[in-house]
């Protein structure tokens, strides 16, 4: 499973309401605290968000799961050749 963290803004910033993170800390790499108005540190240590998201005034932030494709890797060359 692969984690995705959605920011969503209730007031864009931007022109943009909706980003997309693969962890807490990328929030950081793109946005302020002011902007998020929680820092990285509160919302990793207080806030669980698989149990539920976290909302202030400025955001919402969830954690989901990213849908992946099933694909072949991993399959053996025999499946695929018939040696």
């Amino acid at each position: 499973m692969s984690k995705v963290i959605h920011l969503e803004f209730k007031e864009p910033i931007e022109g943009e309401s909706h980003f997309y993170f693969g962890s807490v800390a990328a929030i950081y790499d793109h946005l302020t605290v002011e902007q998020v108005g929680i820092s990285s540190r509160a919302l990793s240590n207080k806030y669980d968000l698989s149990k539920a998201p976290y909302e202030n005034k400025r955001v919402v932030i969830r954690l989901g799961e990213l849908k992946r494709k099933k694909g072949d890797r991993g399959r053996k060359v025999e499946q695929f050749f018939r040696i």
